[in-house]
């Protein structure tokens, strides 16, 4: 490890878990859309709606909506999915 990774200010690396794939995130909160982006790598059409659900340790279940964000812990496993437009 090198000395600067501890560094005031310096957002440490957490490791999570897309669809089954671990994933390095390095931020406190992740996006709706930040989830979104690294599930699917380009552009993604604005047609097609995602569920993201979520699960972590020490915390309960749930599911991100379009606009929110989360904080996100080392182990964190989203599931995003296509879903119908209602």
């Amino acid at each position: 490890m090198n000395a600067s990774d501890n560094a005031p200010g310096r957002q440490k690396a957490k490791h999570i878990f897309i669809n089954g794939r671990p994933t390095t995130y390095e931020g406190d909160t992740i996006s709706y859309s930040e989830v979104v982006a690294l599930t699917n790598p380009g552009d993604v059409p604005q047609d097609i709606l995602f569920s993201v659900k979520y699960t972590g340790p020490n915390m309960a279940d749930g599911s991100l909506a379009s606009g929110g964000s989360i904080n996100v812990v080392n182990g964190m496993k989203f599931d995003v999915s296509r879903t119908n437009r209602s």
